[in-house]
């Protein structure tokens, strides 16, 4: 399994981009239509070759990740 990454940019005018990697299959979306929302921008989404691979089931819920304790 390819490791996981999400890169945002911020271009100087407040533009933001984000590329999602390591989640095939169609949960890369998934992944960043959760990123957009979270970040409260508008999201266009350009399929790469892992949005063809075979995909692997995730728990994606960002809410609980967030009130696990250390």
């Amino acid at each position: 399994m390819a490791a996981r990454e999400i890169t945002i940019t911020i271009a100087p005018d407040g533009a933001v981009s984000a590329t999602v990697s390591g989640y095939p299959g169609p949960v890369c979306e998934k992944v960043a239509r959760q990123l957009a929302e979270m970040l409260g921008a508008e999201v266009s989404f350009t399929p790469t070759a892992e949005y063809y691979e075979p995909e692997e089931q995730i728990d994606l819920d960002i809410n609980d990740h967030n009130q696990r304790q250390p």
